[in-house]
């Protein structure tokens, strides 16, 4: 149990603090909304991640072990997201007309709620965790667990992008320089997801 424990808390934490979908949204809502933009950052994707953990021991991760295509196009269909995400800050008019504000990355709680639900690692995450996890624990026992590891690790980690948008905040008040960081930011997101992708053609479901 100790072991698994263990296991579970360095993958998680790996996870959570290299960049990826998540990280990046809670630098850009810290570089754009101060300390509240980030809370309410963090916020959504520690309750998108509770929201998935429920999901995935309510049956999803029998169905998707049952249905491994189901999987793969869930994960096809998040790479291909965020991939838009990145597009769309790299060549803002990619997703927009002519006079429409340009498309920025959710920030929001109830976005970053739902972008678990579109965001393949936070599935592989969940998923992997989930299937460990009832190695060792079963029923409540194992949900409270997940729970608290699913808060605690990936708090200390947002926490930490979080104040890295913060520190960075007062080099981007000149519009050139902010539109450098954003183009950055895309590129981080299209790579994230284009990873995914190949991890996901690789092995047939993400790793």
């Amino acid at each position: 149990m100790n072991t698994t424990l263990a296991a579970l808390t360095v993958l998680i934490f790996v996870a959570a603090i290299t960049p990826g979908p998540n990280n990046l949204a809670v630098l850009n809502a810290a570089v754009a909304r101060g300390i509240a933009g980030a809370g309410s950052a963090i916020a959504g994707v520690l309750l998108g991640s509770l929201a998935l953990l429920a999901v995935a021991l309510s049956g999803a991760d029998a169905l998707f072990t049952a249905l491994p295509w189901l999987r793969q196009g869930v994960s096809l269909a998040g790479c291909a997201y965020l991939s838009w995400l990145g597009a769309s800050l790299i060549v803002p008019s990619l997703a927009r007309r002519p006079h429409e504000t340009p498309v920025r990355t959710p920030s929001g709680t109830g976005q970053l709620l739902a972008l678990q639900f579109a965001n393949p690692k936070a599935w592989t995450m969940v998923l992997t965790a989930v299937a460990a996890m009832r190695g060792a624990l079963n029923g409540a026992a194992a949900a409270v667990v997940l729970a608290i590891l699913f808060l605690a690790v990936p708090a200390v980690c947002l926490a930490a992008w979080a104040w890295l948008g913060l520190r960075i905040l007062p080099r981007l008040q000149q519009p050139a320089t902010r539109a450098r960081f954003d183009r950055v930011m895309g590129l981080l997101l299209v790579l994230s997801g284009l990873t995914l992708l190949a991890e996901l053609t690789s092995w047939g479901t993400p790793q």
